[in-house]
């Protein structure tokens, strides 16, 4: 009996580790794909301040670039909403297996690994505050590019 718990114990502090493996994974993806946007509006910025004259738009012309720095800030909030979504599920899971783990607690096993893995559930706690935070960045780039653009 005691080789089954100690089976089940080692199973569930596997899907720990795949439940956070994938949260690390998506949130990697996540700042990749930022990054992709903030590099892309930081060089449209460069390029639209080295511009030797500055272009007046006609109210068409705004009318584009208002829409297309809606469908960043749109693409970008959509993405990270889905992120912070699957990740919620990844977290979820990852608790359920921490209970289970600690309810499996009165067998005699070596704990660095199951220490190790419940020990990332404090650090990778980041709610809403990062979606906000790529969000305004995306926001203030967009609104840059914008007054460069049609001033």
């Amino acid at each position: 009996m005691e080789r089954e718990q100690e089976t089940r114990l080692n199973l569930l502090v596997r899907l720990l580790e795949i439940a956070w493996t994938n949260f690390d994974r998506r949130r990697s993806y996540e700042w990749k794909f930022s990054l992709a946007i903030w590099t892309a509006l930081a060089a449209f910025i460069a390029l639209s301040l080295k511009a030797p004259t500055v272009h007046v738009c006609t109210g068409l012309e705004k009318a584009a670039v208002l829409i297309a720095a809606g469908l960043i800030l749109v693409v970008q909030a959509y993405f990270q909403d889905r992120v912070r979504r699957a990740n919620n599920v990844d977290k979820a899971r990852a608790h359920t297996y921490e209970k289970e783990v600690n309810a499996q607690s009165n067998l005699n096993v070596a704990w660095e690994h199951v220490e190790a893995a419940i020990d990332r559930l404090g650090s990778s706690t980041r709610g809403v505050w990062s979606v906000l935070v790529h969000l305004a960045v995306t926001l203030v780039l967009v609104a840059v590019a914008a007054v460069l653009l049609c001033g």
